[in-house]
């Protein structure tokens, strides 16, 4: 063998074992980062807590309590507007909700659930009926409701056990005070988007 298939051979068992190690180093150790209540599959991921078609036991989500507690946040002097909740959502460096791989394809929206930024009221319609793999609204509206403590779209983008599938994946909101735009619209009743 000459030199330059011997170095072209040793590179490429290199870069595999790089590549390998980076993959590893990438996965989480919180399993719902890296399977979901939505798709699971335990031949996929043997460690998915997630259980679907029987494949193995069934994970029961606790409950969304935002931020640790029993779901308290301060009402702001100043509510954020609808543009404010919607630059969220649609930010490519915040919710990111609305990026053509995740909610914002029209033609195949990821989980079948379009948020569709064009039409705020559409958006609001999905968040406030949508309910996910937790079996209730991501934004509950309920009359005589409290919308922070019965929503759990706070656990979702915070990526805090009780909102499924941390959002963005792998583990929310990159800057975890940007969901504070969300937590305070939510102290603030959710009012429709407009």
């Amino acid at each position: 063998m000459d030199r330059t298939r011997i170095a072209r051979v040793a590179f490429v068992a290199l870069a595999s074992a790089t590549l390998s190690a980076a993959w590893a180093a990438c996965k989480s150790d919180r399993k719902d980062s890296h399977c979901t209540p939505d798709s699971p599959s335990f031949k996929e991921d043997p460690a998915c807590i997630y259980g679907a078609n029987g494949e193995m036991p069934l994970f029961a989500e606790g409950p969304c309590l935002p931020d640790g507690d029993a779901g308290a946040w301060p009402k702001p002097a100043v509510c954020p507007t609808s543009a404010e909740v919607l630059a969220f959502f649609t930010a490519p460096d915040k919710g990111n909700c609305t990026a053509p791989a995740c909610h914002g394809n029209a033609a195949s929206p990821a989980a079948g659930i379009l948020l569709d930024q064009g039409n705020p009221k559409a958006f609001y319609a999905t968040l406030t009926s949508v309910t996910g793999s937790v079996g209730t609204p991501y934004v509950s509206v309920k009359a005589g409701g409290d919308p922070y403590k019965d929503s759990w779209i706070v656990c979702n983008v915070t990526g805090q056990r009780g909102g499924g599938y941390s959002m963005p994946p792998e583990s929310g909101v990159p800057h975890a005070t940007d969901a504070n735009v969300i937590r305070d619209w939510l102290s603030c009743g959710a009012p429709e988007l407009q």
